[in-house]
């Protein structure tokens, strides 16, 4: 508005002293001190090519045809201002008591280029170049504009152009009508301004308290709105010009996006269902420094969702957002809606394609907390989260966030770096797995409360594209609970597999598994499933990304008191998620009884042979008059005995057995 103000004033000047002199000088002469009083007061030129007329009734005042005002020497050349005409009438009566009451002004089709340099010049800045001492120099500062009050200016069919090389945007206004009221100086203007800004419709009204205060340096502006399309604003505080900056009160209603950034010159941000298709926002408002906004007090409400507190915004090729917020009971149940499958049938994963444009948007730093938050494949209770985007990566950092009855920390990241990329370092403690599971999956026949260790990554363009791609670990320990629709002591007890649906369960005391998954299929060795009548262990896959399972869970039941016996017969789940197959492996079962039988066997073949043996040996012993010594068997005993009796005949043999009567007969013989 500043820029439209100072050379609409400027203007206005020109033509006001136009009229003072039109009673007395030529045309000629006419033009001849207006353009030079105009390059005393701003060293720029302009340039009078059309026709001056003046008008005595029924007010004083003048009619300049062509106008056109140099631009600042470093810009491109192109002029900085053109018109077709402007007229004057001023108070004749105030006029001569030393009163300057403009009655009408009417610009017709200016042509405004306005410039700002990377360096930061601005080429409606006229103060380096108007010669000190000028005609120029006024009460009201840079522009030498005398005290003066208007009943009613109007500027028609104008176009203003704004372009800012240090940024990078331009803004243009077209067929744009501009209608302002100062009926005193050191009191209130009214201005109004329609047209089309950058072809988006645009409708601004904007009360200021005191044109005087305003080109003093700073002013109240009063009751001011903005309209651009859809979309609106009201606005009441204070504006200044040196420096630049405000500090308002706002109310605004952002319904169409991407035609207010259209509207701005800027591309408008592909946003996440959900998260900011319609924004409203109130709260204080300061801008400082030509790039920075600050919201403070501020209650923003994102498509249904009221959140408070602060934020501060740097305005650039891409804006850097820092703040933070609270809420009560959030729903962006849109942002991750379809994530579950159909329990009445298997879906699978929604394909369609993920739209991650939208971190590129902006930088930010936020930081969250809420009463609750629906995403609608997860919902979360109390939670404290950080939201840092760099560079189109977004990382969610989990501090105090309480969920399904039980407590999640780590982080969760999504990566639009060249594609999308999700990552997540989680653990869940206490929570409740059946409606954890289902919500994420749409199983929910697992009741109980666990612990779960998540550490995953993949990558694709779609849902279905990412749980494919899915790899990383997990753990998980579930305490006492009950498995819906599947009765395996049932199974087992009476070797029928029909045991599952409506009102059938198994109540379990411990389940703990740890698994491993690689291209969306998980894989597990070590599932063990205690229960009051059974324990049981379990390996398999489950493929997260077809979402079916090949499983096999191996019951042992009735065992005994030091854990031997009972009946195992391995239990086969295959199928959907939705509609999971169960069988018993019966041949398992008859192996495992023919091997029963076989170990029974031999127990028997074993005690018969001993027992043979026992009554052997007792035959022996009696047979050989002999008693078996401790640990030999019947063979032994004979062995032993034969032993001896073959020593005894050797040394009888040998002579051994008769000595006395050898030497008998050797005495009788002397």
């Amino acid at each position: 508005m500043r820029w439209i103000l100072r050379v609409f004033l400027g203007l206005v000047a020109l033509a006001l002293i136009g009229a003072l002199v039109l009673v007395m000088l030529p045309s000629e002469r006419i033009a001849g001190v207006l353009t030079d009083r105009f390059e005393q007061a701003t060293g720029r030129r302009m340039t009078i090519s059309g026709d001056i007329s003046p008008s005595l009734w029924p007010s004083l005042g003048a009619r300049i045809g062509q106008v056109t005002i140099d631009n600042a020497k470093w810009t491109d050349g192109q002029p900085m201002v053109t018109a077709e005409s402007i007229s004057v009438g001023v108070d004749l009566a105030a006029l001569l008591g030393g009163q300057i009451k403009l009655r009408e002004v009417t610009i017709q089709s200016p042509r405004i280029r306005l410039e700002r340099a990377r360096n930061g010049q601005v080429n409606w800045d006229f103060s380096q170049g108007a010669q000190s001492g000028g005609a120029g120099a006024g009460a009201t500062g840079a522009l030498g504009v005398p005290a003066f009050s208007l009943d009613r200016a109007a500027i028609r069919d104008a176009q203003i152009s704004y372009f800012d090389r240090a940024a990078g945007s331009a803004l243009v206004l077209t067929k744009t009508d501009i209608d302002l009221s100062l009926p005193d100086f050191n009191g209130p203007m009214k201005m109004t301004i329609k047209g089309l800004l950058n072809g988006e419709p645009l409708d601004t009204t904007v009360q200021i308290e005191s044109l005087a205060a305003l080109l003093a340096g700073k002013g109240r502006v009063m009751g001011g709105n903005i309209a651009i399309g859809a979309s609106s604003a009201s606005f009441d505080g204070t504006v200044g010009l040196r420096p630049v900056g405000a500090d308002m009160v706002i109310d605004a209603t952002l319904n169409d996006l991407a035609q207010l950034f259209r509207a701005i010159g800027q591309a408008p941000p592909k946003l996440p269902k959900g998260m900011g298709e319609r924004i409203s926002i109130k709260g204080k408002v300061s801008f400082a420094d030509g790039d920075k906004i600050f919201l403070r007090d501020g209650v923003l409400n994102l498509d249904g969702n009221a959140l408070s507190g602060k934020a501060d915004v740097v305005i650039g090729a891409k804006p850097r957002v820092t703040g933070a917020f609270s809420g009560g009971a959030l729903n962006f149940s849109r942002l991750l809606a379809g994530g579950a499958a159909d329990n009445r049938g298997w879906s699978g994963w929604p394909k369609e394609r993920i739209d991650v444009s939208g971190l590129g948007a902006i930088d930010a730093g936020i930081t969250l907390a809420a009463r609750s938050i629906d995403l609608g494949a997860l919902r979360l209770d109390r939670t404290s989260l950080r939201l840092t985007l760099d560079n189109r990566r977004a990382v969610f950092r989990l501090g105090d966030v309480r969920a399904y009855g039980g407590r999640a920390t780590g982080q969760f990241v999504l990566n639009g770096r060249g594609g999308l990329s999700v990552g997540s370092n989680l653990t869940l403690s206490g929570v409740q797995i059946q409606p954890l599971l289902k919500d994420l999956t749409g199983y929910e026949r697992l009741l109980g409360q666990a612990s779960l260790t998540l550490d995953l990554q993949s990558s694709g363009n779609s849902i279905d594209g990412i749980m494919k791609g899915l790899g990383g670990t997990a753990s998980f320990e579930v305490g006492k609970g009950e498995l819906k629709g599947l009765d395996i002591v049932g199974m087992i007890r009476n070797l029928d597999p029909s045991y599952v649906g409506e009102g059938q369960k198994t109540i379990f005391d411990q389940i703990t598994a740890t698994a491993r998954i690689d291209k969306g299929v998980l894989s597990n060795k070590d599932l063990f499933f205690s229960a009051p009548l059974m324990t049981a262990a379990g390996r398999g896959t489950v493929d997260v990304g077809q979402q079916t399972l090949n499983y096999t869970l191996t019951p042992a039941t009735l065992q005994g008191a030091d854990g031997t016996g009972g009946v195992k017969v391995p239990l086969n789940i295959s199928g959907t998620w939705a509609n999971p197959k169960f069988g018993l492996d019966l041949k398992a079962l008859a192996d495992q009884n023919l091997e029963k039988e076989q170990a029974a066997l031999k127990a028997r073949l074993e005690a018969e042979r001993a027992a043979a043996e026992a009554r052997l040996k007792a035959q022996a012993e009696k047979a050989l008059g002999t008693k078996a010594k401790p640990g030999e068997s019947a063979q032994d005993v004979l062995r032993r005995k034969l032993e001896g009796e073959v020593k005894k005949g050797l040394f009888d043999l040998l002579g051994g057995g008769s000595g006395s009567g050898g030497a008998g007969a050797g005495s009788g013989g002397n």
